[in-house]
């Protein structure tokens, strides 16, 4: 406590002369209500503008943080300056455009983002990335479309020394030895295979680090011989070949420049892997791996030894293949590395060592507690970060701010609270106007701290129809989209590949608001229609009979409609549909005014009113649907407008 007390002093001390406050006072607002120091995280001053929007950002040692806005509030750009004054990161926004350093970022979509191969480098091919939210819009996951495998050997010749030696570690420790008795490789003017004789600069060879995340699969291959330890089975050639060895001959031994000193320094995972109780015959030689978390915990490991039908003793014998794969299943680091364990020196030859990871598609993952603080949260290095996370808000990482920018206010996870008073807080007298969504973020989303409501109700960004339709059609452009269209913009968008077949004979999906109605097409015929919602509205016993199941998936309720087949079964499926979005759209469409204008008419209470419009929703949804007549089709790169 004295030290966080002294802390706290030695930062106030920055503005004590214009601020007379407590000096172990975290947090300290402006006469409007505005969060304006922060101690916690060393911020001196906060300046807003005449929209009560965070403008400037001032630390206690000169850094700082600007955001520009257009006249109506909407975000333009993002800049992070050092003390003196140099720009750290520019961020830029165009709707769902992000340029970071004036170089395109990311544009976003509907189900992800659109990414450049090479991050920040847009003259490249690009790359789909897809997220997995949960019912209150946080983004858990993201995944992929590339297709990415790494692959990195050593066959130790020397026209690829430099190369090899970028990829491998222990590289320059290693004693190579050229002969074509122990060389698998076979090609080319050199016969290099790494030595290992167990001694004590020979017992470790080459090793690799790999970073790795859920879904990975990595795959070892090493081969390897051994020369005989029985001298009187040697031929000729390998007599010769072993004094050669044994004097150092120039041309056949090559020694790395650290092998004099490779045994100075302790191998820091001895013994981790279990190899002293491995049994069998052969040398003691093994290709190893062990598998670490993201905070450098052992996991698991493991080995493959060799046997005894790599003897080699002049007549060359086949080499041994040692293999093994992995897959990968949680965020962490893989270690592999060659070792010769034997106690009396005995020559081990290693070559052709491959190392291959066949990456998932899981590039970013993170967890939240209710509030919006983030942890488990882990992203593969080769990855742009996403940092549109809780509620599907931009995270503001710079400089360690870690507020989450909503539009009308930013909000602070680690507290659970806006650092400005709420716009509407007339609306919430009962509660504090710096609590988030009243104290139940479980349940409730603010979209962009103003109101709150339920994700289902939220804004959504206004991406370009066309151009989602197009995502969602393959890179090859294989794929037409049809969407069937009423005159109030009800639609059903359906998937098929240019022959007029299903694609991939994958259920198609029709969708219809928030629901989607699964289907299976045989002869021509829609059946096994099914409807998957996240709610089901009050009136949904005028559809008794349909088999209705509830699943949780991820801590979601997914609700399954099946209709029985039969010849309109596609029709029941988007009545029942239309049904389920009618209690959806519920709230949207029932204004008060529409409500008390119902309830004179009817003479009923607020709640029958209510339920007579969410009929009448339902039957205008129903007959949009029926009458739908206006197509439009999209094929990948090219579209026709209606």
């Amino acid at each position: 406590m004295q030290k966080y007390k002294r802390s706290c002093f030695l930062f106030l001390t920055f503005f004590i002369s214009v601020n007379t406050r407590s000096l172990c006072q975290e947090y300290i607002y402006d006469s409007s209500g505005n969060l304006s120091v922060d101690a916690t995280k060393q911020i001196a001053f906060i300046h807003y503008n005449f929209m009560n929007l965070t403008d400037t950002i001032v630390y206690s040692d000169g850094r700082k943080i600007i955001y520009t806005y257009t006249a109506a509030g909407k975000k333009l750009s993002e800049q992070s300056i050092l003390a003196n004054g140099a720009v750290k990161q520019k961020r830029d926004y165009a709707d769902i455009i992000l340029y970071q350093n004036d170089t395109l970022q990311e544009i976003r979509h509907e189900d992800g983002r659109t990414v450049p191969v090479s991050p920040g480098n847009y003259d490249t091919s690009w790359e789909h990335q897809y997220h997995l939210i949960d019912h209150l819009g946080n983004v858990r996951s993201t995944l992929t479309s590339k297709a990415e495998v790494d692959i990195s050997t050593a066959d130790f010749e020397t026209a690829k020394a430099i190369s090899e030696r970028s990829k491998f570690s222990g590289y320059d420790n290693a004693r190579r030895i050229n002969s074509i008795l122990f060389d698998h490789t076979r090609s080319g003017t050199t016969h290099y295979s790494q030595r290992l004789n167990g001694s004590v600069n020979e017992k470790y060879g080459i090793a690799k680090s790999l970073s790795v995340m859920p879904g990975d699969t990595i795959k070892l291959v090493a081969y390897a011989k051994y020369a005989d330890p029985n001298t009187n089975h040697w031929t000729t050639a390998l007599t010769t070949l072993m004094t050669q060895v044994a004097s150092g001959s120039a041309g056949t031994v090559i020694d790395g420049a650290g092998y004099s000193t490779a045994g100075n320094a302790p191998f820091p995972f001895a013994g981790l892997n279990g190899t002293s109780g491995s049994t069998g015959n052969g040398p003691k030689a093994y290709l190893n791996w062990l598998v670490f978390d993201r905070n450098y915990i052992l996991k698991t490991g493991g080995y493959v030894k060799m046997s005894d039908v790599a003897k080699e003793n002049g007549s060359d014998i086949a080499h041994e293949k040692l293999s093994s794969q992995l897959i990968i299943k949680e965020p962490g680091y893989v270690y592999v590395y060659l070792s010769n364990e034997e106690t009396t020196p005995l020559d081990v030859y290693f070559d052709d060592v491959a190392i291959t990871q066949v990456k998932g598609p899981l590039i970013q993952q993170q967890d939240y507690d209710p509030f919006g603080l983030t942890f488990n949260e882990y992203i593969s290095e080769e990855a742009a970060l996403n940092s549109f996370l809780y509620n599907g808000k931009e995270l503001q990482r710079d400089f360690d701010l870690n507020w989450y920018d909503y539009g009308a206010r930013m909000y602070d996870a680690a507290l659970g609270r806006w650092h400005m008073i709420d716009p509407k807080a007339e609306k919430y007298r009962s509660w504090s106007p710096y609590n988030y969504v009243m104290n139940n973020p479980v349940k409730f989303v603010d979209p962009d701290g103003r109101e709150v409501g339920h994700y289902s109700d939220s804004y959504t960004p206004d991406y370009d129809t066309h151009n989602k339709d197009l995502m969602k059609a393959t890179p090859e452009g294989n794929r037409i989209v049809t969407e069937a269209e009423s005159d109030a913009g009800a639609s059903i968008i359906i998937a098929f590949d240019k022959k007029g077949n299903i694609h991939s004979g994958d259920a198609t999906a029709i969708r219809l608001g928030h629901n989607k109605i699964w289907y299976d097409k045989e002869d021509g015929k829609i059946v096994n229609a099914r409807i998957e919602s996240q709610m089901l509205p009050p009136n949904f016993e005028k559809f008794q009979g349909m088999n209705v199941t509830k699943e949780v998936n991820d801590g979601k309720e997914i609700y399954l409609v099946v209709v029985p087949d039969s010849k309109n079964s596609n029709q029941k499926a988007i009545n029942a549909a239309a049904a389920i979005e009618a209690g959806i759209n519920l709230k949207r469409t029932s204004r008060k005014a529409d409500i008390e204008k119902m309830m004179k008419e009817c003479n009923c209470s607020q709640k029958q009113a209510m339920r007579k419009i969410a009929d009448a929703v339902l039957m205008r949804l129903s007959v949009q649907m029926q009458n739908a007549n206006i197509v439009k089709e999209y094929q990948f790169g090219k579209v026709k407008h209606p």
